[in-house]
């Protein structure tokens, strides 16, 4: 991981036992390294020892627990060793995952080996982070996220979007994430894992609406229910029968924007209209100034207000 937290730089690099792997002359440049034991056969070298000793690192075994015997100087001057016992695709995911705060450790060493004397060594780690796993785990049966992809790739047919990446979670462990798609309705590239999207007005989204669904799934809230049953300001007016349902559907009838900004604007501080009337050039109106937006295959690319 590289020194800066808010870009961190991460590289890999595979090497025989008594051969320098590519880069290791490079490894000043990153602030951890892991190295990973693979095979029952391997042996504690010079170059793993020297590592240990000059760089943080946390030494992974994906081997019998009697193979620390092998590694004895290394375990002594590693910043941490994980006993992860095979190396099967689990071992090694539930490995980096706990690495890196995904899941809590609690095993302890079942032997004496190397220089673990006593049986039952390790400590416990919290989990600090999303972790991944199969949604059964947080009793979702797998069947009920069958639909996700059918609903994405019809989004995807009728136009409303030309890709998008779904993920979805659930009491801190990620239990669907796939891509469809792509950035654009074009040839361009398809949207990956690695694809980032600016994010913006996801309010409702990010807040409101994972607070309606917790309050719906603990039977304390209806998608029918009134809004003045909650708001009581709305009592007796027009909005009272506004339902939770047609508020997020955006189908309230309610005003979508009010400039409230203008109430703050200093009328003496200019001459003439703020705001000019219907623009012959610019073609979308929005919070009181007309602005111009370029469509290129039907993909919104840039919007540039202009105040008149």
């Amino acid at each position: 991981m590289g020194r800066d937290g808010s870009n961190n730089k991460v590289a890999s690099a595979q090497a025989e036992p008594t051969a320098l792997p590519p880069g290791i002359d490079q490894l000043n440049e990153y602030d951890l390294v892991i190295v990973s034991v693979h095979m029952n056969s391997a042996q504690d070298t010079t170059i793993t020892q020297q590592l240990a000793k000059c760089k943080k690192t946390v030494l992974v075994l994906f081997t019998s627990p009697y193979m620390l015997s092998n590694f004895q100087t290394h375990t002594n001057n590693a910043s941490s060793v994980i006993m992860a016992y095979d190396e099967t695709e689990f071992a090694q995911m539930s490995a980096a995952q706990a690495l890196f705060g995904g899941i809590a450790m609690t095993g302890k060493l079942p032997v004496t080996s190397g220089s673990f004397k006593e049986g039952g060594t390790g400590i416990n780690t919290n989990k600090t982070r999303l972790s991944y796993s199969m949604p059964e785990e947080v009793e979702i049966p797998s069947e009920r996220l069958a639909r996700i992809e059918s609903i994405a790739l019809e989004g995807i047919r009728q136009k409303a979007y030309p890709g998008c990446q779904i993920l979805v979670a659930k009491d801190g462990v990620v239990i669907y994430e796939k891509e469809f798609g792509k950035y654009d309705y074009g040839n361009g590239p398809a949207v990956t894992d690695e694809t980032v999207y600016d994010l913006a007005s996801v309010t409702k989204a990010t807040a409101t609406l994972p607070a309606i669904m917790k309050l719906y799934d603990e039977k304390k809230i209806r998608l029918l229910d009134p809004i003045s049953k909650f708001v009581p300001k709305t009592k007796g007016s027009d909005k009272s029968k506004a339902s939770i349902r047609s508020l997020l559907l955006h189908e309230s009838g309610i005003t979508s924007f009010i400039p409230y900004y203008t109430t703050a604007i200093d009328e003496s501080s200019y001459s003439g209209p703020l705001f000019g009337r219907r623009s012959s050039i610019y073609n979308v109106h929005y919070a009181g100034a007309w602005g111009v937006v370029r469509i290129t295959n039907l993909s919104l690319i840039s919007y540039q207000p202009k105040i008149r």
